[in-house]
């Protein structure tokens, strides 16, 4: 078997660039979900000390792959957070500011 210099590059090669957008969908996905989890036990609180949310709620919002805007300022909201969503071109461009709770 060959030993491949860059393991991921090779994988891409062999898949088709739809196939390639939904994997890297996936993984954005994955790592947002990871990192709100991060953020609530940064914040000392448990599935059970939401106010706007009953454990259950929390638990499938954590494994939930895509979330509504309203949700995740109420939870951040809980958490003592607020959230700030800015936008920026992929190439050149000024980074613009969406929103800011």
């Amino acid at each position: 078997m060959a030993i491949h210099e860059n393991t991921l590059e090779y994988m891409e090669s062999k898949l088709t660039p739809e196939a390639i957008a939904e994997a890297r969908r996936q993984a954005l996905a994955e790592s947002f979900r990871i990192k709100l989890i991060e953020l609530r036990r940064q914040a000392d609180k448990t599935q059970r000390d939401f106010s706007a949310f009953s454990q259950t709620s929390v638990a499938r919002l954590e494994k939930r792959r895509d979330w509504k805007l309203s949700t995740l300022l109420e939870f951040a909201d809980d958490l003592d957070m607020s959230i700030e969503i800015r936008a920026k071109p992929r190439h050149e461009g000024k980074m613009i500011t969406l929103l800011k709770s």
